[in-house]
Parts: structure tokens; C-alpha cells; sequence
């Protein structure tokens, strides 16, 4: 059986969709989904980007690609067994089962975006590059050196000597995760060409910033100790959004109750790190949970928890528009906001075991 690895099946995926809302109506498709051990409901994990009832583009195929390799278990975690495009053998494994659901339901997407324009005279002008650098890259002095300075006015700690090396890597392949979406920088391809996604971007009047987090804020305190405390700009933004919305909407009728405790970003030049599986392109942030004594630090099983004030930041941060998702390990909060009919409910996720003490919250990449 061939092995595919995440890039790999989101290429070979990026022109076409899927109806959700279709899937879910199509009897063949529920009974794959069944026999593959899947609920309906699982369905709504996939559709991130704008809630529109379609599984289409980079975010929502990553997600679909992690969940189908969480039924394989064990191997190598970066790639996922499949069949061979046109394989008549009948479906026997649970990927097997799933496989068949979603590939008979993805559809060419009318809504394929087109090749970009050319970079205009100002941006180039901007960002005068001439080849490409990167791995694999022409790595001309000058183009490197050029790399080098706009990564570093955009908030990468980097040296500007015109030589192509890890450091250098490790900030563009963050900076393309952040610009991406992507969860892994070992995934990006830490090369910058002529008019690619990561050239509009430093070529543009106001290219998306790698920032330090704030100590404070209304509605918000930064309890991180670790080194954490980087990230993207939206990510920043979000934060003193949703906060100052927190505390105007709760904390004014409420003073004393806990503020909103930011701890984990993405360490100082982002990527691969020791203490999670992803926050690696300063669009993952953790928060600690509400205490009833007005501090932050607690657990949803603990009796000093304060739900109606993690409902209340709940609520606040799953209404900023810069806000995908939310991973938080109490169903009683995410059962009210579907009760109450909250526009934002389909933001919320099971986080499992390992969100029970804080709320996960992915932010969108820049635009």
C-alpha cells in the first residue's frame, strides 16, 4: 500500500471539496462512515475555515488528514496508509472504510483560486528579490541578505550576513507556517521563489508581523515562565480583542473574578518544540482556567473552578472573528452554548484529557 505523507494528500486535494452537508444526507456514505467507526457529528471537526458546510482548502484537508490517520494508530505519524487511486479491492481496515467515504465525495471546487498576479513594480521595489532562497534554493548573497533584513524587521531574531543556514531556515519556515496555517514548520518548505505566497507577503506595504506577547492588558494577564511568548500578530490582536471584550462584558459587573490568563504561544523563533505537539506557528494559544478566588490555574474537575466566568471568556473568545477553533474539555459549557443557539457554538471542540485544564484556541493566519 502506498504511504502519503500530510503535504503530499492536501496538494494532490487542493482544487477539489466536499459537501458536508451532501455526505451526511448519502446513505453509502454514512454506512462507510459507520463501518469506519465515525459519528456524523465528527464531520463538524472538519469544517474550520468558514463554517459553510464544505471541506475544501489547506486547514480543513490538514484536519482531515489527521483525523483519518488517528484510525490507524501506530507507524510512522507523519505519513497514512492508503489506497492506490483506482484500488477495487473491497474496504477491510477502518482508514480503508473512511478512505472510500471522503474520496468518493470530494468534487472539483468552482472555487479553486486562480494563479496570483505578478508582484507590481512597488512591492519589487519593496523587496527587490531576484531568485530564490531557501532549501534548494539559488541562494544568491544578495537575495539571502535580503531574506535575512525583512525577516528581521518582521520580528525574527536573525543575523543579516548573506549566508544561507539553520537559523535563517528555522525563521522562514515559521514565518510560511504562520502565513499557511500549517501546524508542523517541518512540513514547510523553507524556500522562498519569485511571487510565492511568502514573497507577496514581505513585499507587501505592512507584511504580517512574528511579535512578542504583552504582559497585560485589559481583561488579561500573561502568566507565561517558559519561553512561550511569541507569536503572530493576529494572535496578539485576538488576545486584546477578546480580553478587552471580557472584561467590559463580565468583569465590570463582576470585579474580582479572574482575568484572562495567557501562558503558551510558540517559543521565540517558533517551531519544533519540547512541550506540545503543535504551537509552533504562533497561532496556537493556551489559557489557564478560571479560579473562584479570582486567580487563574485550576481544572474542570476541581472545585475551585469558576465556570461562569470560563463561560464568559468563552464567550468572548469564540465571538472574535480572528478565532477557528477552540479546544476545551468541559461539555457542560460547550452543551450550553448549542442550547442557547451561540452563532459561535461550532467553534468549540472536545479537547480530551489534555484541555481539561486550560481552553486551546487556534487563530486564522493572517490575510
Amino acid at each position: 500500500m502506498p504511504r502519503i505523507n500530510r503535504s503530499e494528500f492536501i496538494e494532490t486535494r487542493r482544487s477539489q471539496r466536499l459537501d458536508l452537508t451532501a455526505a451526511k444526507n448519502d446513505p453509502a456514505f454514512r454506512a462507510k462512515l459507520e463501518a469506519a467507526g465515525f459519528k456524523l457529528e465528527d464531520l463538524d471537526k472538519l469544517d474550520l475555515a468558514e463554517h459553510d458546510g464544505l471541506l475544501e482548502g489547506p486547514r480543513e484537508l490538514r484536519a482531515l488528514y489527521d483525523l483519518l490517520k488517528g484510525l490507524e494508530g501506530g507507524g510512522p505519524a507523519e505519513v497514512l496508509t492508503v489506497k492506490p487511486r483506482g484500488w477495487t479491492a473491497p474496504a477491510t481496515t477502518r482508514v480503508d472504510h473512511a478512505f472510500d467515504a471522503f474520496e468518493s465525495g470530494f468534487q472539483p471546487s468552482p472555487r479553486a483560486p486562480a494563479p496570483a498576479a505578478p508582484i507590481d513594480g512597488a512591492a519589487r521595489a519593496r523587496f527587490p528579490l531576484t531568485g530564490s532562497v531557501g532549501a534548494g534554493g539559488q541562494n544568491r548573497s544578495a537575495d539571502v541578505r535580503l531574506v535575512q533584513q525583512r525577516l528581521k524587521e518582521v520580528g525574527f531574531d536573525l543575523a543579516v550576513d548573506g549566508q544561507w543556514g539553520r537559523k535563517t531556515e528555522t525563521a522562514l519556515k515559521t514565518y510560511g507556517a504562520m502565513l499557511r496555517g500549517g501546524d508542523y514548520t517541518k512540513e514547510e518548505p523553507g524556500l522562498i521563489a519569485p511571487n510565492d505566497l511568502v514573497d507577496r507577503a514581505l513585499s507587501s506595504e505592512a507584511p504580517p508581523r512574528w511579535e512578542k506577547m504583552p504582559a497585560s492588558g485589559p481583561g488579561f494577564v500573561n502568566h507565561d515562565t517558559d519561553g512561550f511568548s511569541h507569536g503572530s500578530a493576529e494572535t496578539r490582536l485576538a488576545v486584546e480583542e477578546f480580553s478587552a471584550a471580557y472584561a467590559r462584558d463580565y468583569l465590570a459587573a463582576n470585579p474580582g473574578r479572574a482575568l484572562i490568563s495567557l501562558n503558551d504561544v510558540s517559543e521565540r523563533h517558533g517551531g519544533d518544540n519540547r512541550d506540545h505537539d503543535t504551537h509552533e506557528n504562533g497561532l496556537d494559544l493556551d489559557l489557564r482556567l478560571p479560579r473562584k478566588d479570582g486567580t487563574s490555574g485550576s481544572d474542570v474537575r476541581r472545585t475551585d473552578y469558576d465556570r461562569e466566568a470560563a463561560w464568559a471568556m468563552l464567550s468572548s473568545i469564540a465571538a472574535n472573528p480572528r478565532v477557528e477553533r477552540v479546544l476545551f474539555s468541559d461539555a457542560a459549557l460547550r452543551e450550553r452554548a448549542k442550547t442557547e443557539g451561540q452563532p459561535w457554538a461550532f467553534k468549540l471542540f472536545d479537547g480530551g484529557e489534555v484541555h481539561k485544564n486550560h481552553f486551546h484556541v487556534d487563530i486564522k493566519p493572517p490575510k
